[in-house]
């Protein structure tokens, strides 16, 4: 199996992993205000969707149709990391074989 669909199933087992304790734990909605003002979270924040964007410019890449790429850009600013592992999963799986050369990424 590709080193690259290992890591999207880990990161996806992780995230969800956390999603759901921290969902259990207490609701997203409430969040202390204070901590949407510490410079810290702003700053990992801020970092997280440079990370998002970055990631999309490759998905634009290896995407042809412009409503695929609409929707990953969608799916990642709206589900972070688990969207990025779920791409990594589908990019990296066995459809890939399929692929033209033309589109494949230079990682592969």
């Amino acid at each position: 199996m590709n080193p690259f669909r290992i890591l999207g199933i880990v990161v996806l087992v992780v995230m969800l992993g956390v999603l759901t304790w921290a969902s259990l734990q207490q609701a997203l909605w409430a969040v202390p205000a204070e901590v949407s003002r510490n410079r810290w979270f702003l700053a990992t924040l801020a970092d997280a969707y440079c990370g998002f964007i970055i990631f999309f410019a490759w998905v634009v890449s290896r995407e042809q149709s412009m409503n695929s790429r609409v929707g990953w850009f969608a799916a990642i600013l709206l589900l972070g990391n688990v969207a990025t592992a779920i791409y990594l999963i589908l990019a990296f799986g066995p459809v890939q074989r399929r692929r033209s050369a033309k589109s494949k990424s230079t990682l592969q």
